[in-house]
């Protein structure tokens, strides 16, 4: 028996089975008798095989297995315990002298439940220092191991100890950590990269997602699953934009550095398109069509090219019989999706053939050839996001099912300058076509003729320019305006469209000005000084207009009489300021053609100078009335009429007038306002019936 700290630690053997603690009426006798005994003696280490015999010193018994051994630990029966030992670090070394190992683990009944086993104690001694406990924990953490299971378990010591060491991983992660740096050989731990260092090392080197997946793959074959997965990556990924890519640029004398960036145009109109299409509004299987149209312009001191993608759908008809092929394919079709996206700025005075060729023209080109490479728009169920997509081209059987997919046809668009600067003809006289190889001269001339030439096409132009080189193409009439190759070679040149831009700023803001005019004049509340100038300039252009009509009837029998007087003409003596005339009769009514002829001419050129001093007159009278509207009381503020139509616009049809170009409505918002003219005209209509007469 040894006594610890006011304890009795009793150990019972087969063959000597521990009686004294289970008779609960004698065994605080047998336990006072016990400590006094112990008190008398010289206070060292002793061990006793059970609590109510003498000590013995005989070898102790065989070991038997610990399923068989129990164990009980009593409490002394008073407060006055014997003391502990002054020096108890070597008590396990003492059990281990006097026990065997296997008794040196205490196995306590279980009293309750009919499965497992009661607890076991195992001897720790604790330790003073870092070295100490190092040599502890190697003798006790062995006995942990082997009874952490009962014997029938089927769990192996490798399951143990990785248990064990979870649970010290759970109480102080950072000490583990520590342990596992400094611990060689340690490349089987799962080990994983921080999610910014991966992105990090990934851009680095340039790598994309099937590269990353083969790198993966090889790692997880040496059992390094080091990276991180994808669904962690794609929740790290920012997609609020793509990414522009900066482009160094120099102009004028000084070369001076200038801004300028472009955005891949399949990118920026796949990532546009896709979020878009969360919305769920698009019908992806019943794709038909597909537009890409590139727009640029100049404007505010910079170059600024747009994209723009159109996805038409139809719904899908069974043909029977013959299909004609004169029949429009875009008859029933759609437009399911716009969405658009600068993707090019230059700053520069001018938009020149150099600026673009230096800047956005080289990006942009290999961003169209990968689209027309593509050949294609489709639609796909996306596996990893399990939604709708759309991309340029095929995609892999694991990254999606197809859902529909059309051919993707390339245009462009813009104003005359900008259409010929990109076909290489920079500053083209009006005297050549853009589209064809005709001159003014052949359809101006010939009306009755045809009325265009030989078209124009990419590989024509490429043609022309070798020709030009060679020096075949001599004069202006062989050049035909062709000075440069042409920019964008992947896009044909039938499909670079009319100016439309304009055409569409004039059919909406010539028409909106003379009805905002004709609202100013009628209905709005003017000054009297307004009407006052406006009256004198509507008189003079009533004046004007007679003087026109005047002029026009002046002018009319002049040519009659030009000829009546070249026919009359007598003949001239050669050398001699003498005419000779066949009579009398042919002198007079020479004479009197030449009097008429000079009187027609007269009344024309006093006809020209009243049309000319009333135009004089007429433009000083616009000039006041502007000088008077611009009054900061007479401004578009003061309109009230004016003001409603301009909510009226922006509510209906969202237009909004541009800060430049005089207020005018730009070729989105023109657009837009042709698309809901009916609802326009309508809430036009009745805004102005509904104005009341004080207004």
């Amino acid at each position: 028996m040894e006594k610890r700290d006011g304890l009795f630690v009793s150990v019972s053997t087969p063959d000597k089975p521990d009686t004294a603690s289970k008779d609960k009426a004698t065994f605080g006798a047998k336990s006072q008798r016990a400590w006094e005994k112990c008190n008398a003696e010289e206070p060292q280490p002793t061990a006793v095989a059970n609590a109510g015999s003498e000590p013995t010193e005989q070898e102790p018994p065989q070991p038997t297995p610990p399923q068989h051994a129990t164990a009980t630990t009593t409490v002394s029966p008073t407060t006055n315990g014997p003391d502990t030992f002054r020096d108890d670090s070597n008590l396990l070394e003492l059990f281990s002298g006097i026990f065997s190992p296997e008794y040196l683990t205490l196995q306590l009944l279980k009293f309750s439940g009919s499965k497992g086993c009661g607890k076991r104690l195992v001897a720790i001694v604790p330790s003073m220092d870092k070295s100490r406990l190092c040599y502890n924990a190697k003798l006790w953490m062995e006995t942990i191991i082997n009874n952490a299971a009962v014997d029938e378990s089927s769990l192996l010591r490798h399951d143990i100890a990785k248990a064990l060491i979870r649970v010290l991983h759970a109480c102080d992660p950072l000490a583990f950590h520590h342990v596992a740096v400094t611990v060689p050989q340690c490349s089987f731990s799962k080990i994983k990269l921080d999610p910014e260092s991966q992105e990090a090392m990934r851009f680095e080197a340039n790598l994309n997602l099937s590269q990353l997946r083969a790198i993966k793959k090889c790692l997880c074959y040496l059992n390094l699953d080091v990276p991180q997965p994808e669904s962690a990556m794609q929740a790290l990924q920012v997609e609020d934009y793509v990414k522009p890519i900066p482009i160094e640029c120099k102009e004028g004398r000084g070369k001076r550095r200038r801004m300028s960036w472009t955005a891949p145009v399949d990118n920026l109109l796949l990532f546009d398109a896709n979020k878009a299409s969360d919305t769920g509004t698009f019908e992806c299987d019943k794709l038909h069509n597909a537009h890409v149209i590139l727009v640029g312009d100049h404007g505010q001191g910079a170059f600024r090219m747009m994209a723009t993608l159109l996805l038409m759908t139809k719904e899908k008809q069974t043909v029977r019989g013959r299909r004609h092929k004169a029949v429009n394919d875009y008859i029933g079709c759609e437009l399911a999706l716009e969405v658009d996206g600068q993707c090019g700025h230059a700053q520069c005075k001018k938009d020149t053939y150099q600026v673009l060729k230096d800047t956005v023209a080289a990006p942009t080109n290999e961003s169209l050839w990968n689209i027309r490479n593509a050949g294609k728009v489709m639609t796909h169920q996306c596996a990893i996001y399990n939604r709708p997509k759309t991309c340029f081209g095929n995609v892999h059987a694991t990254q999606g099912v197809e859902l529909a997919s059309c051919k993707a046809e390339l245009f462009m668009t813009g104003d005359l300058a900008f259409c010929s600067m990109v076909l290489g003809k920079e500053n083209m006289a009006p005297h050549w076509c853009w589209r064809c190889d005709m001159i003014k001269q052949h359809w101006t001339d010939n009306v009755d003729g045809p009325r265009t030439g030989t078209k124009w096409t990419t590989d024509g132009l490429k043609q022309h320019r070798r020709l030009i080189k060679a020096g075949l193409c001599a004069t202006a009439r062989d050049v035909r305006g062709v000075t440069a190759p042409a920019l964008f070679n992947d896009i044909e040149v039938e499909n670079i469209l009319a100016p439309s831009l304009h055409n569409t700023e004039l059919f909406v803001n010539e028409p909106t000005k003379l009805f905002l005019r004709w609202i100013h004049h009628r209905i709005e509340q003017l000054p009297f000084e307004l009407i006052d100038a406006r009256s004198e300039a509507a008189d003079l252009v009533i004046k004007e207009e007679e003087a026109t009509e005047t002029l026009a009837e002046a002018t009319a029998p002049i040519a009659a009489l030009k000829d009546e007087v070249a026919a009359l003409r007598p003949t001239k003596v050669r050398n001699e300021d003498r005419h000779v005339f066949r009579d009398d009769q042919h002198k007079a009514d020479w004479e009197e053609a030449n009097a008429w002829h000079a009187e027609a001419k007269e009344r024309q050129a006093k006809c020209k100078r009243d049309l000319q001093s009333i135009g004089q007159a007429l433009k000083k009278a616009e000039a006041n009335v502007k000088r008077i509207a611009k009054k900061k009381e007479n401004g578009a503020l003061s309109q009230p009429v004016r003001q409603r139509m301009e909510e009226l616009l922006q509510h209906v049809c969202k237009t909004v007038r541009s800060s430049y170009h005089g207020g005018d409505f730009e070729g989105n918002h023109c657009r837009k306002f042709i698309r809901n003219a009916n609802n326009v005209m309508d809430s036009t209509k009745e805004l102005l019936l509904a104005t009341a007469e004080e207004d």
